[in-house]
């Protein structure tokens, strides 16, 4: 029982509650305070616009661009597998769905727009081209 003996804590005097309220105070009115609200500014308007532009960007990034590597990616894979042409097509696209999931979150975690349509549009032109000189190889 010894061992958990607690010391007193110190008695709280009005004084120092009020000293210490004093000091919050004093920090609370030295910080400036903005003379208008941030949608009255100047521009704001137009910085609201560009940000619902970027992120109408972003959203067509994840809808069109993730449908498009996915679509490239079924379309590629499916030229892969030496597989039956049914079953090479379901076989690939499996994996697309996880892949347009990947792809949107990409389209909303990349730092701009203009980097996430690349992310996205980079490798699905890529897939198509492979896809499409698959389809132009001759069988062997």
């Amino acid at each position: 029982m010894g061992r958990f003996l607690s010391l007193p804590s110190p008695p709280v005097t009005p004084a120092s509650l009020t000293q210490s309220n004093r000091r919050l105070l004093r920090n609370i009115e030295s910080k400036p305070v903005p003379s208008s609200s941030p949608h009255q500014r100047h521009g704001a308007r137009r910085s609201s616009l560009h940000h619902r532009l970027v992120v109408a960007s972003r959203a067509l990034a994840a809808i069109l661009g993730g449908y498009g590597l996915a679509t490239a990616f079924t379309v590629a894979l499916g030229r892969l597998l030496d597989l039956p042409r049914d079953e090479a097509l379901n076989t690939s696209a499996m994996p697309a769905f996880l892949l347009y999931v990947a792809a949107a979150v990409w389209a909303f975690s990349a730092s701009t727009a203009t980097k996430a349509w690349l992310g996205i549009g980079l490798p699905a032109c890529a897939l198509a081209l492979l896809a499409w000189w698959l389809r132009s190889a001759p069988a062997t």
